[in-house]
Formats: structure tokens, C-alpha cells, sequence
């Protein structure tokens, strides 16, 4: 099943401290799943890096914007254990701190978006699957527009394929910090094996 979603902006969303904001979709029967998930996200503006918080104090201004495959809980799904539930999501950060390896440059992280390309299982114990897993990230700035793609290899075996790739590219612009540089813009990505575990739910989240 191939989802495609674009283009999305964060100011559509309404963002504002402490809001969430959720989309989802779900594979209706255990033996579905989902194998390419596409949008494209448009960067908003630059917020303040620091606001007064309700005590008066500052605080760090942090937002999380991704799209994502999961599977929908516990048991649900094809091979579902011993990975348990984790979410593989391309995620446009603005602030910190974020869980996420491979970050960029602290100087900017505070005050700038960027994105990289990751894997979290807050859940689940399983060696080598447990925490904030990811890719290399990349500095964006507020108009770009970026390609996220989460996409199953070889899905016409399903049952045996459990390679994920995800990939962001930031349509027609050159890397400034982090990323690779490829005809169709800058471009981060990583890869993970989910031992053939199915992604039956697919989500949009602003957090």
C-alpha cells in the first residue's frame, strides 16, 4: 500500500508551544501493510529560539514535524515481536535538544530547522533497536520544500523484504551543513532492517 502526502506546511498546522497535532491511517487487516510513504513538507518560518515560560523563566522553543510508518500496537501485525513497537520517521526538528544521533552543528541547532532521516523504539528491548537510531542530518531553511520518502525494497516480497529506506531531499538547493549533494538537491537517508516486521499504521505528526 503506497501513501503519498504533499505538500504540507507547518503553519497550516497552526504551531504553537506545547500543541500536538496528529494524522493517521491505518492498514485494516493484519496481513497488509503499508510500503511507501511520500510527502513533501514545506519549511516554515524561524520561531524564537527561547520564550518566557508560565513561571517567567526562559525556555527552549522545540518543534518536531514528521510523517511516519509504525506498526499499531502491541501484536498487531506480521512479526511484530521480537522488534516491538518503534516508528521509522524523517524528522524537520526546529530547536533542541532532540534524541536524535548525527545532529547538526550545535551552534545552529537552537535557533535553525534541520532534518535527518530516523528511527525511534522507546518501547521495545531488543538488542541493537532500543533509543534513537538515524541518519545524518542537514540544516534547511524556512521556504525550502523537502522530499521525505519511507519506502520498502523489493515489495513484491513482502512476506521475506524488510529493508527500509528512508530519504529527504531538499528539492533544488545545495547542502549548507550536512547532507550530500545529488542533481536533485541536498540529500540525507538511512537504512534500517525491521526483520520483516509489518508498518500498518501511518502517521502525520506536529509536536
Amino acid at each position: 500500500m503506497i501513501l503519498s502526502f504533499f505538500p504540507v506546511t507547518a503553519a497550516i498546522l497552526a504551531l504553537a508551544p506545547a500543541s500536538s497535532r496528529a494524522f493517521s491511517w491505518y492498514a485494516k487487516t493484519p496481513s497488509n501493510q503499508f510500503t511507501s510513504f511520500e510527502s513533501t513538507l514545506l519549511v516554515p518560518q524561524e520561531y524564537p529560539n527561547i520564550v518566557p515560560s508560565v513561571d517567567k523563566t526562559n525556555e527552549y522553543v522545540i518543534y518536531f514535524l514528521w510523517p511516519g510508518l509504525q506498526p499499531p500496537g502491541p501484536g498487531d501485525g506480521h512479526n511484530y515481536y521480537p522488534i516491538d513497537n518503534g516508528v521509522l520517521q524523517p524528522v524537520l526538528t526546529y530547536g533542541g535538544p532532540s534524541c536524535a544521533p548525527n545532529q547538526v552543528d550545535p551552534a545552529h541547532s537552537f535557533d535553525s530547522w534541520w532534518i535527518s532521516a530516523q528511527y525511534v523504539n522507546t518501547i521495545g528491548n531488543y538488542p541493537n533497536y532500543m533509543g534513537c537510531k538515524g541518519g545524518p542530518a542537514m540544516l534547511v531553511a524556512p521556504g525550502d520544500r523537502l522530499r521525505t520518502t519511507i519506502t520498502l525494497q523489493n515489495p513484491a516480497n513482502s512476506d521475506t523484504s524488510s529493508i527500509w529506506v528512508q530519504t529527504v531531499t531538499n528539492i533544488g538547493k545545495a547542502c549548507t551543513n550536512g547532507g550530500t549533494d545529488t542533481p536533485a538537491g541536498c540529500q540525507v537517508s538511512y537504512t534500517i532492517d525491521l526483520l520483516g516486521q509489518y508498518q500498518r499504521m501511518a502517521l502525520f505528526i506536529v509536536e
